[in-house]
């Protein structure tokens, strides 16, 4: 008599059962193994075969999923990595997690888990050699599970946590996560391979809904949730208030920055050179339009069209899943020092919220650093004509925020408030109790309702080497640490420094690092790599960059141009060596270059010490 197809074992009883799972030992025989790849795991096919499909579960009730999590006690790591990629959905009340370590004290954890496990409509799985060795895993949880499956009263997704030989286990024949059938152990980026998972199930979670796809707007869960949560309640839009005539808008609205019309002497003292300039910039009377052959405004820079490289957010896998999970009714403040990376952060979370905020995503700089950092009202104008077509300015100050708050609160949207100054600046622009979200950044912490203080600090040394080695793949490990070290593994500074050794491919790293070592650091961390790559560079571009830095904010070609006093031709091949650096940004979808606020303090500490210079004879 044969073992058991289910569990193994050897049957006990008259009938040739299986005395732990029930399983009759001399049914039909067994479907033919499925193709294996190389690596052991199922090749590539229909999602489940027949022989363990079983019919679909029925549509989850109204509220969150049941989802119990079976795993072995050795993966209690994995498991915790996995609940905070599932902590958006169920902050969203899409689904509620339960596993043996939910067990109380004086708790019966058997009796509870199988409780739990028959309530269940999706049941997890979590892969290892260990949970195979597990007796309670392997017999209990999992044959009690795939039964359940198999009459389809809940489905059942194995999560391949680390590699073994799960392709011939009973459930071998579903078709597990993460896509590909790649353990989570084997991705180079972990995380990434958890949020492949979490994607997986929120789109199995999302189909089996009522609405196949989630809430429409205007709908409510079961169990409430916080307003501004990404899943939270959306009132339907009421109709906007009449102002009735608009008025003449301000003149010196900060997002209109028409063309310069003339630059003022270059051998006058810095402070007064950049005030001039941003006076031209912001303060030039606007008209119908640009005449023939004049340089074109200042562009918006809109959201999510600014991408982060993925190598700039090396070592803030884990914020990215802990932000998400720890939400604040109203968003997150992100706060840290120049150069750290709340903005490649703060997009990057953009990002993974803005499908559950169709209302609008929106990028806007507060430029909190500046010595004219925009005013409140402003940006509420910026929002606003995002947000209605042909919108005009009212004239009270009450009514602008009326609209403003109206706007919000009729649909979902997503607010990156970028470089905020404080809090008189920002609280007026984070109303409370709306559908929407505020991702906020600031270089100190300052307190506003409903947003959580996550505050930003350098790179782990291993990260720091990990992102100097993705820019500049040539730089030894060993140099690369000792890089690390002299940045203080602050990522502007990383950068910086990790752009010039991959922009000059016969400088030897050690050299660059000497070059480092003796560099001044009076600025910040930045400073040092920031004057080491200039110093590499042509005396002509050295200029091009100090001049780039007095420009306030975005700069486009042409603007680039006339500040360069050059033609847009030779402007575009300086701006192109300077992104190539990582001196400046520059974005082709939109046509737009900037300058870190860190990188601007470190030109105008150029130009002054050129201006201060004594002239050679």
């Amino acid at each position: 008599m044969g073992s058991c197809t289910t569990c193994g074992g050897e049957p006990g009883a008259a009938d040739g059962a299986c005395p732990r799972c029930a399983t009759p030992v001399g049914g039909p025989a067994a479907p033919p193994a499925p193709a294996r790849r190389d690596d052991g795991s199922p090749a590539a096919g229909p999602a489940a075969p027949a022989s363990r499909a079983g019919p679909a579960p029925p549509a989850p009730r109204a509220g969150p999923v049941d989802v119990f999590i079976s795993h072995a006690p050795e993966d209690e790591r994995p498991l915790g990595r996995l609940e905070v990629h599932l902590g958006l959905m169920k902050r969203q009340g899409l689904l509620r997690t339960w596993h043996r370590g939910r067990v109380g004290a004086g708790g019966e954890p058997d009796a509870e888990a199988a409780a739990r496990l028959d309530a269940a409509w999706l049941i997890l799985l979590l892969v290892s050699a260990d949970y195979l060795a597990s007796e309670d895993c392997f017999t209990h949880e999992m044959t009690r599970a795939l039964a359940r499956h198999d009459s389809g009263a809940a489905r059942v997704i194995p999560v391949l946590v680390h590699a073994c030989d799960w392709a011939s286990a009973p459930f071998g024949k579903l078709e597990p996560l993460p896509t590909g059938s790649k353990p989570v152990s084997s991705w180079r980026n972990r995380n990434e391979g958890w949020a492949n998972i979490a994607r997986g199930i929120r789109s199995i979670v999302e189909a089996a809904r009522p609405s196949a796809g989630g809430l429409e707007a205007g709908e409510s869960l079961a169990e409430p949730t916080h307003l501004g949560a990404p899943w939270g309640y959306v009132p339907r839009p009421p109709s906007m208030p009449e102002y009735g005539p608009p008025p003449t808008r301000v003149e010196k609205d900060l997002d209109s920055r028409p063309t310069v019309r003339s630059l003022s002497s270059p051998g006058e003292s810095d402070d007064s050179y950049e005030r001039s300039l941003a006076d031209e910039l912001l303060q030039a009377p606007r008209s119908p339009g640009p005449a023939p052959g004049a340089p074109r405004t200042v562009q918006r820079r809109p959201l999510l069209e600014l991408r982060p490289r993925t190598a700039d957010l090396v070592g803030r896998e884990d914020d990215v899943a802990e932000i998400l999970q720890d939400l604040g009714p109203g968003g997150t403040m992100l706060v840290g020092p120049a150069g750290i990376g709340k903005t490649a952060l703060a997009l990057r979370l953009a990002e993974e919220l803005a499908p559950h905020y169709p209302g609008a995503a929106l990028y806007i700089d507060l430029d909190g650093a500046s010595k004219t950092p925009l005013d409140p009202a402003m940006a509420m104008v910026r929002v606003l004509e995002e947000l209605i077509p042909g919108f005009e300015r009212p004239f009270e100050a009450a009514a602008l925020e009326a609209a403003y708050r109206a706007a919000l609160g009729s649909r979902r949207a997503l607010l990156v408030l970028d470089n905020a100054r404080d809090r008189v600046q920002v609280e007026r622009l984070v109303p409370q109790s709306t559908p929407s979200l505020f991702l906020v950044t600031a270089a100190r912490p300052f307190s506003l309702p409903g947003l959580p203080v996550r505050g930003l600090g350098a790179l782990a040394p291993d990260d720091a080497c990990a992102l100097i080695r993705a820019l500049a793949p040539r730089v030894p490990e060993a140099a690369a640490a000792e890089l690390a070290a002299l940045c203080g593994c602050v990522p502007l500074a990383l950068c910086v420094a990790a752009g010039a050794l991959a922009a000059e491919e016969n400088l030897d790293p050690a050299d660059y690092v000497a070059r480092l070592r003796a560099a001044p650091r009076a600025l910040g961390p930045a400073d040092a790599p920031l004057g080491a790559s200039l110093d590499l560079l042509p005396r002509s571009l050295q200029e091009a960059w100090c001049q780039l830095g007095t420009v306030p904010g975005d700069f486009d070609l042409e603007v680039a141009a006339r500040v360069l006093g050059e033609t847009t031709s030779a402007a575009s091949e300086h701006l192109r060596e300077l992104a190539r650096r990582n001196l400046v940004t520059w974005d082709d979808a939109t046509g737009l270059g900037r300058m870190h606020d860190s990188a601007r303090a470190h030109a105008r500490a150029r130009r002054a010490a050129a201006v201060r210079a004594p002239r050679g004879g």
